[in-house]
């Protein structure tokens, strides 16, 4: 394994594996007593290599293919800790175990779960693109170069997609109300966490997207979800626009002109809504 892996697990890069490490349930050979010490020390004596007081060695972790082999059972968990955070899920998303049962009753090294086994194909995956991403130069200033870690793709989420993309997914398969319904609630649940972005741009995404499959009316409502969730603007009032025309409605997309052109605007965005109704207005040529 490259040093750079290493580096990522160290905690500077993460990745898909949650927390908790493939941990044996044997001490490293090193931190066991010499087997004639033990017999000789009377049966109430601690340990030679064990303070009075003081908690036993921690197991050794066990089947670690992509990570240091050499690392302790607190390095693994820490790197982990991270890892889950960045994904939002518990330890039982890649090992064997359940919810509230003792970890020492969890079955870490198994590979029985195809997550755990993605988890260090996703690993090698990142290694690679931050290898990239180092030798590329830097087209901001003389910082170091950037660096992709899990939580730039997973953002708090176990399957990464965009919100406009999770929108389509659920329009697709049970209809623009469920879509819309859906919309509000996650946007209620998960606007804090950062792992979506509410913002009006995904949703004038999503209506081009339907403009573009001849589903005026589809665009309008999410339009209308935008406006209704206070999401007014130059580029929602534009798109409106476009959605109007599309639909052969001259008279509605100069209203939504009127409205683009009375919000807070730039010289240059008062230039271009007085060019797209110019555009509008311009007489059509007759076909010969």
């Amino acid at each position: 394994m490259s040093v750079r892996t290493a580096a990522v697990a160290a905690g500077v890069l993460t990745l898909v594996l949650p927390l908790a490490a493939s941990l044996a349930s044997d001490p490293p050979a090193a931190a066991k007593p010499a087997a004639a010490a033990t017999a000789a020390a009377p049966a109430s004596a601690p340990a030679a290599d064990v303070k009075p007081g003081a908690r036993p060695p921690q197991p050794a972790p066990k089947n670690l293919k992509i990570l240091p082999k050499d690392w302790t059972r607190s390095q693994v968990v820490d790197v982990m800790k991270t890892w889950t955070s960045d994904l939002g899920v518990r330890c039982q998303y890649c090992h064997v175990g359940q919810e509230g049962q003792p970890f020492s009753e969890w079955d870490f090294a198994a590979d029985d779960k195809d997550t755990k086994r993605r988890a260090r194909d996703m690993f090698q995956l990142l290694d690679e693109i931050n290898h990239r991403l180092g030798g590329l130069s830097n087209l901001h200033g003389t910082g170091p170069a950037p660096l992709a870690t899990c939580g730039t793709c997973h953002r708090g989420v176990s399957r990464p997609r965009r919100i406009e993309d999770v929108f389509e997914e659920t329009r697709a398969t049970a209809g623009m109300d469920a879509a819309i319904k859906q919309y509000r609630e996650m946007r209620t649940e998960s606007s804090v966490s950062g792992s979506y972005d509410f913002s009006a741009r995904p949703l004038v995404r999503e209506a081009h997207r339907r403009m573009d499959a001849q589903d005026g009316a589809g665009a309008k409502q999410i339009l209308d979800l935008t406006l209704d969730l206070g999401l007014d603007g130059l580029m929602v009032r534009m798109t409106r626009v476009q959605a109007a025309m599309a639909q052969g409605d001259q008279a509605g997309a100069l209203a939504e002109l009127d409205k683009a052109a009375a919000l807070p605007l730039s010289a240059d965005e008062k230039a271009f809504v007085a060019e797209q109704r110019a555009e509008i207005l311009k007489p059509k040529q007759k076909t010969p």
